[in-house]
């Protein structure tokens, strides 16, 4: 597998990983963000990446995201190719940080507990 680094140079990887992550409960767009994750999965499949899936929960959402990036990122060296893979809603704060939504947010429904991960 060849990809390029971060100053430009072609790097040749012996493995690829992909971490294609989407809420559990996400409302009603969720089951369209998990079937496009599993089609992007099949496909990197076939690329022979090993691929992993995970639903963040909306119970200590990022806690739980946390630490699975946290494991994923074990797996990073100079001959691995690692993919993170977001489906789902999100937009950026006034600080232009990404902020990962369960729901799009609208005026007139905001969920009980905040849906937002990153910051």
């Amino acid at each position: 597998m060849m990809g390029f680094g971060s100053d430009g140079v072609s790097v040749s990887y012996t493995k690829a990983e992909a971490l294609l992550i989407s809420w559990k409960d996400g409302g009603k767009d969720q089951q369209t963000f998990k079937d496009q994750r599993d089609k992007l999965g099949d496909e990197l499949r076939a690329y022979n990446y090993r691929v992993e899936t995970f639903d963040i929960p909306s119970f200590k959402p990022y806690q739980t995201l946390f630490l699975k990036l946290h494991h994923f990122l074990r797996h990073d060296d100079p001959q691995t190719l690692l993919v993170v893979y977001y489906g789902g809603h999100g937009e950026r704060n006034a600080d232009s940080q990404l902020v990962w939504l369960r729901f799009v947010l609208t005026s007139t429904t905001i969920p009980p507990s905040n849906p937002r991960v990153l910051r």
